[in-house]
């Protein structure tokens, strides 16, 4: 026995949250056609992920720590690859979540800023002083 007899429930548990979680970030991003909006919500989603990752990673290595000492291979190798599961599925998300935010940014900064004027559009000519067009 390996000491982690729910390990696949506690998987896909984990996938089902993630899933939902992205899910639920997603609605709120798609009903707002604020781009500093969308932005904000992907700053919020990527800490809240990374504060994720963080927690469930500590508690991997704890585990993998305490094992350890216990002295049975079996286990710490269950361990590890609990860890290394866990850290594929949570740097994936955080990954997502930059992604998204890059995307977001983009597109928040091509849209004009309303009530500001772009000014009059200048070629690289302009900069330069008379006669050295």
């Amino acid at each position: 026995m390996t000491g982690r007899i729910d390990a696949p429930v506690m998987k896909i548990t984990l996938l089902l949250v993630t899933g939902l979680a992205a899910v639920a970030a997603a609605v709120p991003v798609a009903a707002t056609a604020d781009p500093a909006g969308a932005v904000k919500a992907d700053l919020t989603q990527l800490q809240a992920d990374i504060t994720k990752a963080h927690d469930t990673l500590l508690a991997d290595i704890a585990k993998i720590s305490s094992d350890a000492g216990k002295g049975n291979p079996a286990t710490v190798k269950a361990d590890i690859q609990a860890f290394r599961s866990d850290r594929e599925t949570l740097v994936g998300a955080v990954k997502a979540d930059i992604a998204q935010l890059k995307t977001d940014i983009q597109a928040a900064t091509a849209q004009p800023v309303p009530g500001v004027s772009p000014g009059p559009r200048r070629g690289p000519s302009s900069a330069l002083p008379r006669g050295f067009a």
